[in-house]
């Protein structure tokens, strides 16, 4: 898996990229729709990820593409480093995302968020979250519960919107 943007390049995440995303949650670490990970769990879950990096091989930004079903999938853990946010990486990685959603053949992808604006823009619409199988929830709901009790409640009761987009022909 490989795509490109100007100088950027977007490939799925090895073992040498961990400190490097685990960067961009610290520097995005006031950002309430970014939730933290902790190196273990990225660890876990490193399959997921994807990364974009610059020629020289610094990582800018980072998601992941967890399956749900052999239908559905999420998309999480979309940060881009502060310093270059506004340049194309989260683009690149939502777009590579999708890629690769639709070569596994999810037919609908699904995420979480505190800005439906930038993700309608990529053709995203708000959903309830109710419409998500219990199991999705529960990962969900143990997600926010890993994170301090400070923000349980934002989480949960805040102002975060689940939006999916079709993959396959409306």
């Amino acid at each position: 898996m490989q795509a490109q943007e100007s100088n950027f390049i977007a490939v799925g995440a090895q073992p040498c990229d961990v400190e490097g995303i685990l960067a961009v949650f610290e520097q995005n670490r006031f950002d309430p729709s970014l939730l933290p990970r902790e190196v273990e769990s990225i660890r876990a879950d490193l399959q997921d990820f994807i990364v974009v990096k610059t020629a020289s091989g610094e990582l800018l930004g980072c998601a992941a593409l967890k399956a749900d079903s052999k239908q559905i999938a999420e998309i999480l853990s979309v940060g881009v480093l502060p310093t270059r946010q506004g340049k194309g990486v989260g683009s690149l990685l939502i777009r590579e995302c999708e890629r690769l959603a639709q070569a596994r053949g999810y037919q609908r992808l699904w995420l979480a968020t505190m800005k439906p604006d930038y993700f309608a823009c990529f053709g995203y619409r708000r959903f309830s979250k109710w419409k998500l199988p219990a199991r999705v929830l529960l990962r969900k709901l143990r997600l926010v519960l890993k994170q301090p009790v400070a923000r349980w409640w934002p989480e949960l009761l805040g102002p975060m919107f689940f939006m999916e987009r079709s993959l396959g022909p409306e």
